[in-house]
């Protein structure tokens, strides 16, 4: 059954509404359960007595289980349809995150989370692809405008919330609170979401699934644990040989099979290479300043978590607004525009970012970090449009699949290089910062005896006067390096948003224009009488005999 065959199932708009609401109560209760987990890892620590380096595989596990189940979602929407995924992914949720409130120890926390992040990663892909079919074609930016807007709730409301929870209760608060928002997700599926239209039947290809997953495991379980292990150590670059020959295994076994786990083939279509080109790109930089802009904040700026919170409200609901707007406009304008456009405005942040210090106001800082939730809201649903637009309706899970995943180890391959960058950088500036100290003896010297004298009218005791001093300066010239390694890490992601917008160039509109006007010079009047000229017997005789009189000649010849 074709999408427009389909949508005459959801002709009344209350009933698209109502299904619609259903999706994004799920949605809605993964981002908060995301957030919220990461607001109570250090009290997880503390009450199971893991050490940061085995409570980070609470994160690290929940991630590669979400990105490892996503290119899976075609195949399984084969088997069970949508509308059974979708309740089968959030009943897996739920029992992952009733599980995770009740774990003992840090194991079983890791493997329930383990559970957790198959639900989630399950459900991302197959909600956007629902509300893509749900909605006629004319309203299908909108939809993918709805399917990111409960991203905008979780980041605003979860680590607000959670903190008031950890606080007020435990760490397991954390985990309860999405729980009654997946059950009425579940039972409002299961009463208004109708069946939508189930894609041929395929076979489990069982070679592409053991390959890929091996091969996700040990790229991302390298991506995550190279900074702690050291990126040149053995480990690392045994995890990285095996996740590419086992990718490279799992190419050539997809693009041979009838009926592949992972559609490559879907590669042909230019507008969805670019939309997932432009994905890697800005998701790499959107992660990890969304990392490192949280760190400055509390690490220069001295903002308490709850005023991070605080702080980043405003652009979560400009983000909201953001998403809505330019899903309708998705429908009515070049989607690309739009994504150009958000990363412009990602771009122009980051630009004042580059020059941002401790003394900044703190409305002027809020302003910019709503801007830089506002580019994220203007490029991701137009993005996703403009990839999904030029799939066949039975493609279109599988696309979704395949952004999801791109999106996903792109942001772990950001959180790892914004980490790298900055480690970098600031070890850079700390060196730079020490050898012009030791070579500019005076200056340092009158530094010196300017915090010095500054110490003593403050009252401190003249014997240790000095040493005080010396422990201020140093601080100091650290807190420069450490902003001056954030800037660097800025003004890096201000140049990647410019690469990502050459990637966003309606490069398919281009060619179609070529084709087109290659079409009208083939067509037009005169190449078709140059054409016929050149086919008439005329034509060939004189192509035949083109030197003067050589036609008499002949004549007389046969004569």
């Amino acid at each position: 059954m074709s999408v427009e065959a389909h949508t005459g199932l959801l002709e009344n708009a209350r009933d698209r509404w109502v299904a619609t609401s259903s999706l994004l109560l799920g949605m809605i209760a993964y981002t908060m359960a995301i957030m919220m987990a990461n607001v109570a890892l250090p009290q997880i620590m503390t009450s199971l007595r893991a050490d940061l380096d085995y409570a980070q595989w609470i994160l690290t596990a929940f991630g590669i289980a979400q990105t490892v189940v996503m290119p899976m979602v075609g195949w399984l929407t084969s088997l069970w349809g949508h509308r059974n995924l979708y309740l089968g992914s959030l009943s897996l949720f739920c029992l992952g995150s009733t599980l995770s409130a009740l774990a003992w120890s840090t194991a079983s926390l890791i493997c329930f989370r383990v559970l957790t992040g198959m639900g989630v990663g399950l459900m991302q892909p197959i909600i956007m692809a629902m509300l893509y079919q749900i909605f006629p074609p004319h309203q299908r930016g909108l939809a993918i405008g709805l399917s990111m807007v409960g991203w905008s709730v979780g980041p605003a409301v979860g680590p607000i919330l959670g903190g008031y929870l950890i606080e007020a209760f435990n760490w397991r608060a954390a985990f309860y609170i999405s729980i009654p928002l997946a059950i009425g997700g579940l039972v409002s599926a299961f009463i208004f979401l109708p069946p939508l239209p189930q894609p041929p039947r395929r076979s489990m290809d069982q070679m592409g699934l053991l390959t890929m997953t091996v091969a996700l495991v040990t790229l991302l379980m390298a991506i995550s644990q190279g900074r702690r292990e050291g990126w040149g150590s053995s480990y690392i670059l045994t995890l990285f040989t095996i996740a590419i020959g086992m990718l490279l295994l799992f190419l050539l076994i997809e693009w041979r099979k009838s009926s592949p786990l992972v559609e490559l083939r879907l590669f042909r279509y230019l507008p969805f290479t670019l939309g997932c080109l432009v994905v890697a790109i800005s998701t790499t930089v959107f992660r990890g300043t969304g990392l490192l802009t949280i760190i400055f904040l509390q690490q220069v700026l001295r903002f308490t978590p709850s005023d991070v919170g605080w702080a980043l409200l405003a652009g979560s609901i400009a983000y909201g607004i953001a998403v809505l707007v330019a899903g309708r406009l998705a429908d009515r304008i070049n989607p690309r525009l739009l994504v150009i456009t958000g990363l412009g405005i990602f771009s122009t942040a980051f630009f004042w970012f580059a020059g941002v210090n401790e003394v900044v106001a703190t409305p002027v800082l809020i302003f910019f970090l709503s801007l830089r939730l506002v580019s994220f809201g203007v490029t991701g649903s137009p993005n996703n449009l403009s990839a999904m637009r030029g799939l066949p309706e039975e493609h279109v899970v599988m696309g979704s699949g395949l952004l999801s995943l791109i999106r996903s180890i792109s942001g772990t391959v950001g959180t790892a290089l914004a980490a790298i960058i900055y480690e970098h950088r600031y070890s850079y500036h700390a060196q730079q910062l020490a050898d012009n100290s030791s070579l500019h003896l005076f200056g340092f010297q009158e530094a010196l005896n300017a915090v010095r004298t500054t110490l003593h009218w403050a009252g401190e005791i003249p014997a240790t006067l000095s040493l005080k001093a010396h422990v201020l300066l140093r601080q100091r010239l650290l807190t420069e390096a450490t902003i001056a390694a954030y800037q660097d890490y800025f003004l890096f992601a201000a140049l990647v948003g410019v690469l990502a917008m050459i990637a966003a160039l309606p490069f398919p509109e281009l060619v179609d224009v070529l084709h087109r006007a290659r079409r009208r010079y083939l067509l037009s009047p005169t190449l078709r009488r140059d054409s016929r000229e050149e086919r008439s017997p005329q034509a060939e005789q004189k192509a035949i005999l083109p030197v003067p009189g050589a036609l008499k000649i002949s004549r007389s010849i046969r004569k």
